[in-house]
C-alpha cells in the first residue's frame, strides 16, 4: 500500500515538474516582452522568478486539469460537470 502511495505522488511530481519545465519555456518564447512589462495590475513580470511563478501556477492548474479529465469514464460526466443541466 506504502508503495503504490509512494509511486503515486513521484509521478505527480514528475509530471508537475515536466509540465512546469514545458510551461517555463512557454513562457519565454511565446509571451512577448511589451505584454510581460504590462500585465494588468502587477506592474512588471520580466524576472526569471515571474517566469518561474507564472509557470508554476500553470503547472498546477494543468495537473489539476488532467486529473480531473482523466478521472471520469465518460463523456456525459464531463459533460455533466462542465456544462450543468438541471433536468426538472
Amino acid at each position: 500500500m506504502a508503495a503504490t502511495i509512494l509511486c503515486l505522488i513521484l509521478t505527480l511530481l514528475v509530471m508537475f515538474v515536466l509540465f512546469g519545465g514545458l510551461m517555463y519555456l512557454v513562457i519565454i518564447t511565446v509571451f512577448p516582452e511589451r505584454l510581460m512589462e504590462s500585465w494588468p495590475g502587477t506592474g512588471e513580470a520580466t524576472t526569471a522568478v515571474d517566469h518561474l511563478k507564472l509557470s508554476l501556477f500553470l503547472a498546477a492548474m494543468g495537473v489539476l486539469a488532467g486529473s480531473l479529465g482523466g478521472r471520469t469514464d465518460s463523456r456525459d460526466l464531463v459533460r455533466g460537470v462542465l456544462f450543468i443541466t438541471e433536468e426538472t
